[in-house]
């Protein structure tokens, strides 16, 4: 069964991201910190916020209750997150970060905390990415962009 899908997006202006690195680090007394992989695909915690009229409130509201349990089942959500484009994430909100931060008349906004699932990591698409800006410079990455356009959508178009 698919999972259930939030259709509601973040202010982007007030949504930050604690990507998980899953890192741990020993100091050693002579030199740099030993560093070593502890978790294989941490998760990352995003703080998000929406400023809901009454329906979006109300749907925010019954989504959380009945469709994942009051929190407690993952959800898919669109997020800027690993790309500068929007992608869909696996989500689950972290216990007792969910609040009704204000109510400005018809206006509610609503804070919380999302453990969210990074997407796998595609080396040679980042490679090329690094390989692009170095060459480049600012506008290498948008030649990406360029030809997934072109792949994706005018190339299939042109085809009928």
């Amino acid at each position: 069964m698919p999972l259930p899908k939030l259709l509601l997006d973040p202010d982007e202006s007030a949504y930050s991201v604690a990507f998980g690195e899953g890192m741990v680090a020993t100091p050693v007394m002579a030199g740099g910190a030993r560093r070593r992989l502890e978790h294989l695909n941490p998760v990352s915690i995003v703080n998000v916020q929406w400023v809901l009229d009454v329906a979006q409130y109300q749907y925010l509201t019954a989504f959380r209750r009945t469709t994942i349990s009051r929190g407690s089942l993952p959800f898919l959500m669109d997020f800027e997150l690993d790309d500068a484009c929007v992608a869909e994430y696996r989500c689950a909100f972290v216990p007792d970060s969910y609040s009704l931060s204000a109510r400005r008349g018809n206006a509610y906004i609503v804070q919380c905390q999302l453990e969210v699932v990074p997407a796998p990591p595609d080396a040679e698409f980042d490679q090329s990415i690094v390989d692009l800006y170095e060459a480049y410079g600012p506008e290498g990455p948008g030649i990406i962009n360029q030809l997934r356009v072109l792949v994706n959508i005018d190339l299939p178009d042109a085809l009928g």
